[in-house]
């Protein structure tokens, strides 16, 4: 019988290992976001995009399907510094810069 907790302190090990910018001076944690609109959506980009945050729940067993949860009722605003507009409700990963979000979308077109 395999012990899930071991499992995950090994491969948490392995990886503190096998990434070692992951404490280094200047690195910044993500956040997953979904586009949100206030009824002004940006067509053209780069702009800034309303967005939610957003939580992925699923058990720890390869194949399983994530499921998106919203994490609270607040909205951070993040600008996207490509020329893609994302499309409204789309997942992507948003990074903390200096006092303000950035993100570099490069997922399909949603204009």
């Amino acid at each position: 019988m395999r012990d899930e907790r071991v499992e995950r302190a090994n491969e948490k090990e392995i990886l503190d290992r096998l990434d070692p910018l992951a404490e280094s001076e200047g690195a910044t944690e993500g956040t997953v976001v979904s586009f949100q609109t206030d009824g002004h959506y940006p067509t053209s980009s780069p702009a800034v995009f309303k967005c939610q945050r957003v939580d992925m729940q699923f058990q720890e067993k390869e194949g399983e399907v994530p499921n998106p949860v919203n994490v609270d009722a607040g909205f951070i605003y993040v600008a996207n510094i490509t020329n893609i507009v994302p499309p409204q409700g789309a997942l992507w990963i948003a990074h903390p810069f200096g006092n303000r979000w950035v993100m570099q979308y490069d997922g399909p077109s949603g204009s």
